[in-house]
């Protein structure tokens, strides 16, 4: 007579073969391999699907800035209208020679058959400055009525013409001239 032992304890004994306990792993092997594919394709999908969309919203962003730059001004534009503005804004803050007194003043002066062209300094911040006028006139003696009238006017000083000239416009001889004198601005 044989005898055996078996001192396996019986906790261990609960599968019966172990074929089944391989079978199991595998199977566990399988389903983990499985899972991490389809996570792996579904992120996938999901980071394209994400890529897309940010790449649409770039464009659209693009588009949006190109847009925006077309409809914006240019800045030299800008700049020049905003020293315009400065300009005017502040020969019109001082009422004693402000700009408007003293294109008052030399309207009111000015004879009818005299055009005056251009004057400089274009500064009228300051009493006593010094500018010059340039301008036509049908003669000689309206000239000598504008520097007169000048004078007058208690607002401007020491006019002086510096230099007069006749020109030949559309068949009729005009006179050009150019004036020195002091803006006083108000008495």
């Amino acid at each position: 007579m044989k005898f055996r032992f078996d001192l396996l304890p019986q906790e261990f004994k609960s599968l019966p073969r172990d074929v089944l306990g391989i079978f199991l792993a595998a199977l566990a092997t399988v389903l983990c391999i499985s899972w991490t594919g389809s996570m792996s394709m579904r992120n996938a999908f999901q980071l394209k699907t994400a890529q897309e969309e940010i790449e649409k919203a770039e464009n659209e962003l693009r588009d949006l800035n190109r847009r925006i730059g077309e409809l914006q001004p240019q800045a030299k534009i800008i700049s020049s209208i905003k020293n315009r503005i400065d300009f005017l804004n502040a020969n019109l803050d001082t009422p004693a020679s402000s700009w408007v007194d003293f294109l008052y003043t030399l309207e009111t002066t000015v004879p009818e058959r005299v055009f005056i062209r251009d004057f400089n300094p274009k500064d009228f911040s300051a009493k006593g400055g010094q500018f010059t006028l340039e301008g036509d006139a049908a003669s000689v003696n309206d000239v000598l009525t504008f520097i007169g009238r000048l004078q007058a006017s208690g607002r401007f000083s020491q006019v002086f013409p510096l230099q007069s000239a006749g020109k030949n416009v559309d068949g009729r001889v005009l006179t050009g001239f150019t004036l020195s004198l002091i803006y006083q601005g108000r008495p």
